[in-house]
């Protein structure tokens, strides 16, 4: 189920993340594993999760997506080689939320473009060479699936943030 989108505003938030590029149809199989390797980094560094987990979309073009999975964080911190620490831009964003699996997450971020051309909002965009690049297109985990074994009660928010 797709929740009915809105805009809000939010604030600037810190993170830590690794950053990938791998074609579209290999991200479900590199994501993964980048979760629990973050929290044990954070865990290793004393520092405690300020959010839901993210992943942030920086772009595609060529049939790869450039996109990063992040910890949110109180405070900046200096990361290391491979995480590296950047933040979520202040602004108003666009949002909805997805409950179920996560098969239906290219369905909600449809729904919100859709959304956001109905209601002419305009995107934190730009052309990237054959293919996009953005401000802050982002996916929070609301749910851990490690705890809710039940993939119909997962909730996931997409959120985009909006040029104005």
């Amino acid at each position: 189920m797709i929740s009915e989108p809105k805009t809000e505003e939010r604030a600037l938030q810190n993170y830590v993340g690794i950053r990938m590029q791998t074609p579209r149809a290999e991200i479900s199989n590199t994501v993964g594993p980048l979760f629990p390797e973050l929290f044990q980094w954070l865990g290793s560094q004393g520092l405690t999760l300020a959010g839901p987990p993210i992943i942030r979309y920086w772009g595609f073009g060529d049939d790869r997506m450039d996109y990063e999975v992040g910890m949110p964080i109180a405070e900046r911190h200096a990361g290391d080689e491979r995480v590296k620490p950047d933040t979520l831009p202040a602004g108003r964003y666009a949002t909805l939320t997805l409950t179920g699996s996560f098969d239906q997450l290219f369905n909600a971020h449809m729904r919100l473009g859709e959304w956001c051309g109905e209601e002419g909002l305009k995107l934190d965009q730009s052309q990237m060479g054959s293919g996009e690049k953005w401000g802050a297109r982002i996916e929070r985990y609301l749910s851990n699936p490690a705890t809710e074994p039940d993939e119909s009660k997962w909730e996931t928010e997409v959120a985009f943030l909006l040029a104005d």
